[in-house]
């Protein structure tokens, strides 16, 4: 039994499923206090100060941790929007589970899976108004790039524990994102569904230094309307719009790793395919060389959250994108972080689901990056296309 809170999730080499289960500790933080997961006790506390904190106790030999970090923390990196965040937001879930309790998924024998049912989408011309509001933005030079997001909501038929499982054991392995994690949190009454490709950072240590790769990914071409990988992926290394968005992302990530410790920043790569389920992207590769006791909280904080779903400038697009989109994104457009040995993976929660327990519903959201030559009709396409790739590995 995998018991009431649990990490599903692919390791190693082969990218066998292999489960985290029964935590020793697990809390959740909003702004004023914290829920914990295991004794119910809530407790009053500073959120903000509390995740920060356990930044840097994560990084612990002897246990594995598994950090769900919402989009909406981003927010405590600029004094002047902390009020922007709600006393109720969720700022992130934290579990802490021995090393021993890693181990192999195993034959999962349950033939049960979910189903879903489209109960609200965006509609275009609501897309084409906001759309519209953050391009005034963009003429009057107050950012560079906006990246704008909606959720859908869908009902989920046959949603249980098992059938949950099901479904994401019966996803292939070549439908996988990179950071695919299903968590599963009774006493939350939520599970979380990320098959993201994208990673904010991953870090390395040694004795000598401490080595950050990033590796952002903006545009999106449909492979079976291209007619093949290679059209798709020749269409989207042309298209100049999406080299656009690439340049300005890669470029706010390297000022975002040089802040860290000092400005030594390199691009390995600057523009190569990202195959994900039905789809391919284009990413950078950006790494720089640190110093071997760097403070993870330090890292996290210079780069969260990434770039690549706010657009630039950070601070001042984050504050449009509260206004124009007027409602949390949660643990979308959030990051997961997983520490364990001497590495810390952290993902950028794209193709990402929440999944309500009681009402049985799943939110899943999707968007793309804006810019000056944007087409709002294409846009609202892709952002379709992107919420397609995640609901046909379910229905897989």
């Amino acid at each position: 039994m995998l018991g009431d809170i649990f990490c599903l999730f692919p390791f190693g080499e082969n990218k066998d499923l292999y489960c985290l289960k029964s935590p020793e500790a697990a809390f959740v933080f909003y702004p004023k206090f914290k829920n914990d997961l295991i004794s119910g006790k809530k407790t009053k506390c500073d959120g903000r100060s509390e995740i920060l904190k356990w930044f840097n106790k994560i990084e612990d030999e002897n246990y594995i941790y598994v950090f769900h970090l919402s989009y909406e923390y981003g927010h405590y990196q600029y004094d002047n929007q902390w009020e922007i965040i709600s006393d109720s937001c969720c700022l992130g879930v934290l579990l802490k589970f021995k090393r021993s309790s890693l181990s192999p998924l195993g034959v999962f024998k349950n033939k049960e899976s979910v189903g879903l049912s489209l109960k609200a989408a965006p509609q275009y011309k609501s897309y084409r108004r906001d759309f519209n509001s953050g391009l005034n933005e963009l003429m009057n030079g107050n950012c560079y790039q906006y990246n704008l997001t909606y959720p859908f909501l869908f009902e989920v038929k046959n949603l249980n524990r098992e059938s949950l499982i099901s479904s994401y054991v019966n996803v292939s392995k070549f439908r996988q994102g990179r950071f695919s994690m299903l968590t599963y949190i009774e006493s939350l009454g939520k599970a979380f569904w990320s098959n993201t490709p994208e990673s904010l950072f991953q870090l390395k240590r040694s004795s000598q230094k401490t080595i950050i790769q990033t590796l952002p990914i903006k545009g999106t071409s449909d492979i079976k309307k291209s007619g093949g990988k290679l059209k798709a992926w020749k269409k989207l290394k042309d298209s100049e719009k999406d080299q656009a968005e690439l340049y300005m992302i890669t470029d706010l990530l390297r000022n975002d790793l040089n802040k860290i410790e000092r400005p030594v920043c390199e691009v390995i790569k600057k523009k190569v395919p990202l195959h994900a389920p039905g789809i391919i992207h284009q990413m950078s590769l950006i790494q720089i060389s640190l110093s071997p006791k760097v403070l993870l909280s330090k890292v996290i904080m210079s780069l969260f959250p990434g770039g690549s779903i706010t657009g630039a400038p950070k601070k001042r697009v984050m504050e449009i994108l509260s206004r124009i989109e007027a409602r949390s994104r949660g643990l979308y457009c959030g990051s997961t972080i997983m520490t364990r040995d001497n590495r810390v993976d952290c993902s950028v929660n794209i193709r990402t689901a929440e999944i309500d327990l009681a009402s049985k519903t799943l939110t899943y959201s999707a968007g793309g990056g804006i810019t000056v030559l944007s087409d709002p009709k294409l846009e609202y396409e892709e952002m379709l296309l992107k919420v397609k790739s995640f609901t046909d590995i379910i229905k897989r």
